[in-house]
């Protein structure tokens, strides 16, 4: 067997070969906290006997890096006024804390608005990462309604978008109008984001 000195650096463990076809799965089970090493941070020890208790541990830690992670707003509001210069971002969620894998998310909105007129608006979920700017994801959704005691709600939903490991994300719904301007006496909104772990194509996994 070849000495530890001897092996390139894998996820942290210099006790594994940095080549494939071992270190992609032994990164992939470092990155979401599934082994943190045997006797050091430092050592995955590879030809060691895994007891009953440390598998119990194990899959009880995979189970959690398994289980997606729901993301949820909802917002109400009152008469708005919507035009050129007011396209407004709403149920925009907290920062979804980064972590160290890559993972993608099922993101999907539901709008609904009370007009007083006829009026039309374009529905586009919405990600910015690490506090950048604000892109709309997949193809915008149309909505119409008109009244003064008619309610009409919309959705729109984009699946699998992938987000890069190490990054903060928020999300939100952005209403643009298609008739400008577009008066609203009320509307409210729901946006719904499921996170789930995704395995990279590279480093990492």
């Amino acid at each position: 067997m070849l000495s530890p000195a001897a092996f390139a650096l894998c996820s942290g463990f210099t006790d594994v070969d940095g080549a494939p076809p071992f270190c992609p799965a032994v990164d992939w089970l470092r990155n979401r906290a599934i082994t943190l090493g045997c006797t050091s941070p430092t050592l995955y020890c590879p030809n060691n006997p895994v007891t009953r208790l440390q598998m119990a541990a194990f899959m009880n830690r995979l189970g959690v890096a398994l289980t997606p992670t729901i993301v949820y707003q909802q917002e109400q509001g009152g008469s708005t006024v919507l035009d050129a210069t007011n396209i407004p971002r709403v149920c925009a969620t907290a920062d979804l804390a980064p972590v160290n894998y890559p993972r993608s998310v099922n993101l999907g909105a539901v709008f609904n608005m009370l007009t007083g007129a006829s009026g039309r608006v374009s529905l586009a979920v919405m990600i910015s990462a690490d506090g950048g700017p604000w892109l709309p994801q997949g193809t915008a959704q149309q909505l119409s309604g008109s009244g003064t005691s008619r309610w009409v709600n919309g959705t729109t939903w984009e699946g699998s978008i992938a987000l890069n490991a190490g990054t903060s994300y928020k999300f939100a719904l952005m209403i643009a109008p298609i008739v400008v301007p577009t008066g609203l006496n009320a509307w409210s909104c729901q946006l719904k984001g499921i996170v789930a772990s995704r395995t990279g194509g590279g480093v990492p996994y």
